[in-house]
This record gives structure tokens, C-alpha cells and sequence, in this order.
């Protein structure tokens, strides 16, 4: 029986300093677990040499993987990108490598075979490692780092852990290509730049669409340049647009967490000192929307908590 073939998707932007070490550990993957998987590349206007880098990597592995898609283009901003990555691939699974990112071993195997165990999940997410700019681990499970409780993953929870915990281990998704098409998944929205958060809300919209693979599948390199450390936050804004988009396809408790999370998001005030600092000005709506969101976060707790008393 012939294998699925799997398309690695990975959209480069300054990162010449990692994205070897990325594709070492996909090359890793592809010569020991699973044969079947091309690379898709797209870097988006790079201002370092990551996609000579990449190419230079390619010169010295010609005959790793069914296929090395290399591309290059000025830079068009992450969801373009995606869009333009699942377009060109082949694949019957996606999935996303982050170019400082590395896959870890039976990443691929492990979310192959949960898809085609369970025909009715569009995708499969797993845990995470992880590990420092220089690659050391700094934790070996993002589930246990982030305080998820794992019985909640693989429950009806679900889509309410992931509204109210934003974050890892979601984004870690093994993604079939034909959901892309379906229009309350894909394509991504080119408006926002929280790919992950956009894509897995739609994905949990209906239940037994998106299942937990309990194995690490991902070395997650943290870094003082990701989105949510920016001075100004203006990832706030863009989850406010992706959960106000997304709570129409939900209905109760979890499109109220939405629309709530999207207010409190979309209404902080920043301005900045004259070196440069933020100053978060509390507005009398980020005050009640910040009250009401606790209340939901605690409720969700409560919840979580009796489930998993309930099934250990």
C-alpha cells in the first residue's frame, strides 16, 4: 500500500541562521520514518541570505524528497504566502514548518497516520519541545509549558481551550489539502497575520474535524521577535479581526468567548515614552470586557477540571 504523499510548506523570511538545521531535520524524517514528502519553499523577500541558504542546502542534497519546490518573491506578508504554498503544493497533506522551526522524529508518520485512522478529521495536531535561539531544550512539552490539561485535547472542549488559551501547541497541524477549499476553513485570511489562530478557530467551528496526536511532532524555537512580544502588540488587533470573522460559525458559550476576546483584543490603548516604552491605557470597555472575559476563563477552568475528574 502505497504511502500519502505529504507537502512541507515553509514560508522563509530571515532566517538564514536556521532554516539548515529546519531542513536537516525534515531530511531526518524523510531518510528513517516517511519517504514520501516533497518541500515547498517560498521565501518571502528576505533581507539576510536565507534563500541562498536554502538553495545552497538543495545543492548538497539533490535527491532528498519526491520533490524541492524552491520560490522566491518580494515580500507579500505570511498569509499570502500560505496561500500561495498550498496552491503549489501536491501533496494530500500539508503541513507547516516555520523556517527556524524543526520537525522532530515521526512528526510526519505520527499525523499520517491519525488522518487516515480517522477519515472524518480534516486535521491532526501534536505536542511540542521547546527550545532556546540556540537550540536548547527549554521544555519538552508544550502542552505541560502552556498548562493544558491532555484528556481536554481529545474531548469536546476543544474548540474553547483553544479560544480562551491561545497559543501552542495548535499551530502544529497536519492539514488535509481539500479542507483549503472548503469555504468556513480555508483559504487563510490575507488581512490578519495570526495564520494559526485564524485557521484552527475555523477547524474546530464543527466538532470531529481537528484531532490531538499525543506525540511531540515539533521543536518550537522561542524568540524575542515573535508577534506577541511586539512593544505595541499588534497581534492584539489582528486576533480581535480573526475571532470577530470566526464567531459567526460558532453559536453559544464558545461564539460569546469569541466576540468577548475579540473586544478586549481590539480595544487596548497603547501610546509610548520618549525612549520607545508602551503604556497600556485601560479604557472603561477593556475594563468590563476584561472582567467578563475572566469569568469565562474561570468557568472554562471549572469545566476542564471536572471533565478530566471525570474520565482519570
Amino acid at each position: 500500500m502505497s504511502l500519502p504523499l505529504v507537502s512541507i510548506i515553509t514560508p522563509l523570511y530571515n532566517h538564514a541562521r536556521y532554516i539548515e538545521e529546519g531542513l536537516n531535520s525534515v531530511l531526518h524524517e524523510w531518510e528513517h520514518h516517511y519517504p514520501e514528502i516533497e518541500i515547498v519553499m517560498i521565501d518571502d523577500g528576505s533581507k539576510d541570505n536565507s534563500f541562498e541558504m536554502a538553495q545552497r542546502w538543495r545543492e548538497a542534497h539533490p535527491k532528498a524528497f519526491r520533490r524541492f519546490h524552491l520560490l522566491r518573491q518580494p515580500n507579500a506578508g505570511l498569509c499570502r504566502t500560505l496561500n500561495r504554498l498550498v496552491a503549489a503544493s501536491e501533496g494530500q497533506y500539508i503541513t507547516q514548518l516555520q523556517s527556524d522551526d524543526c520537525h522532530l522524529p515521526q512528526s510526519i508518520s505520527k499525523r499520517v497516520e491519525a488522518l487516515e485512522a480517522h477519515p472524518e478529521w480534516l486535521a491532526a495536531f501534536g505536542d511540542c519541545h521547546l527550545i532556546s535561539e540556540d537550540s536548547k531544550l527549554v521544555h519538552s512539552s508544550g502542552v505541560e509549558f502552556t498548562g493544558r490539561q491532555r484528556p481536554v485535547l481529545s474531548s469536546p472542549l476543544l474548540p474553547r481551550e483553544q479560544i480562551i488559551r491561545i497559543g501552542i501547541p495548535f499551530q502544529f497541524m497536519m492539514v488535509r489539502k481539500t479542507a483549503y477549499a472548503m469555504p468556513d476553513v480555508g483559504p487563510y485570511d490575507e488581512n490578519i497575520i495570526y495564520e494559526d489562530r485564524y485557521l484552527a478557530t475555523r477547524l474546530l467551528a464543527k466538532p470531529n474535524r481537528f484531532g490531538f496526536v499525543d506525540h511531540p511532532v515539533v521543536a518550537y524555537r522561542i524568540r524575542s521577535e515573535h508577534t506577541y512580544n511586539w512593544p505595541y502588540r499588534p497581534a492584539d488587533l489582528h486576533t480581535a479581526k480573526s475571532d470577530y470573522k470566526n464567531a459567526a460559525l460558532y453559536s453559544g458559550l464558545n461564539r460569546i468567548a469569541l466576540l468577548v476576546n475579540a473586544k478586549y483584543n481590539g480595544t487596548r490603548n497603547f501610546t509610548s515614552t520618549p525612549d520607545g516604552r508602551p503604556i497600556f491605557h485601560q479604557t472603561p470597555m477593556h475594563r468590563a470586557t476584561h472582567i467578563l472575559w475572566q469569568v469565562i476563563k474561570r468557568y472554562h477552568d471549572w469545566d476542564c477540571n471536572r471533565f478530566v475528574a471525570q474520565v482519570t
